[in-house]
C-alpha cells in the first residue's frame, strides 16, 4: 500500500483554445475569466464556488501552480489550484470547492464530490504505463451508505493508443495516448492518459465512481 493511500484511509482534456497572436500571460488573464464559475454551480458534495487565489495575476505569475480539472456529469471546467505537494503526490482545489489528489498523474483520492474516491493504490498501473503497455490490479476504496470503507479490486489492461495532437493549456502539443481498461466489483470503466516526449502525464480522463464518473485533467 503507497504512503498516500494509507494517509487517504486515514482522514479523493482540456485545453484553452484561441490564444491567437496574445502572448501566454495575456492569454492566461484573457482567459482566467471565462473559467470562473456562476455562483449557481454547487456540488454533491457540497462544494461551492471560490475565486481565492485565482486572480488572473496570480495564474499569470505561477502557471504551473494551477490546472485545469472537470466532472462532465457533474460541473463545468474550472482552474484548479496546487494546495499540497509531498514528493510525488499533489493536491489539487478546485474553484467549486472539491479536490483532486494525484500521484505521478494518476488520481489517487477525491473529496467533496459525493461519492468520493477515498483512496486508491495505482503503482501497478504507472509501472504498465511506463513499460508502454501490459497489465494491472488497482485498488479503489469508498464509503458506502453506513460511511463504511469498502475496497474493490480492479484487474486491468493497459495498451498504447497512438498519438493524438491536442491543445493542453496554452500549447497544441503531440502526445502518446495510452488507454486503461478495468474490470472489478461488476463495475467497468477506462481511462485514458495523454503523455509527453518523457512520459509524464499532461492530460487524462480517470474513473473516481460509479455516480461521479469520470474526471478529467490537463496541465495549464
Amino acid at each position: 500500500m503507497n504512503v498516500l493511500r494509507q494517509i487517504f484511509l486515514v482522514a479523493a482534456l482540456f485545453g484553452l483554445s484561441g490564444c491567437g497572436d496574445k502572448t501566454p500571460q495575456e492569454a492566461i488573464v484573457g482567459a482566467v475569466a471565462s473559467l470562473v464559475p456562476a455562483a449557481g454551480n454547487l456540488l454533491p458534495g457540497g462544494g461551492t464556488p471560490s475565486t481565492s487565489g485565482f486572480g488572473a495575476a496570480d495564474i499569470a505569475a505561477n502557471p504551473g501552480g494551477f490546472r485545469l480539472i472537470g466532472i462532465p456529469t457533474m460541473s463545468p471546467l474550472s482552474l484548479a489550484r496546487l494546495t499540497q505537494q509531498n514528493g510525488a503526490g499533489d493536491t489539487w482545489q478546485s474553484q467549486l470547492g472539491y479536490s483532486a489528489s494525484f500521484e505521478r498523474g494518476l488520481l489517487v483520492a477525491t473529496r467533496r464530490l459525493g461519492d468520493d474516491l477515498i483512496a486508491a493504490e495505482t503503482g501497478a498501473v504507472l509501472a504498465a504505463i511506463r513499460a508502454g503497455g501490459g497489465t494491472a490490479v488497482r485498488i479503489h476504496d469508498t464509503l458506502n451508505s453506513l460511511d463504511q470503507i469498502v475496497t474493490v479490486s480492479y484487474n486491468c489492461v493497459i495498451v498504447a493508443d497512438g498519438s493524438e495532437t491536442l491543445t493542453v493549456g496554452l500549447s497544441e502539443v503531440t502526445a502518446r495516448k495510452m488507454t486503461e481498461t478495468c474490470l472489478g466489483g461488476n463495475v467497468q470503466f477506462e481511462n485514458a492518459y495523454w503523455l509527453d516526449d518523457s512520459g509524464n502525464i499532461i492530460a487524462s480522463r480517470q474513473f473516481v465512481s460509479q455516480t461521479v464518473a469520470y474526471l478529467r485533467a490537463s496541465k495549464l
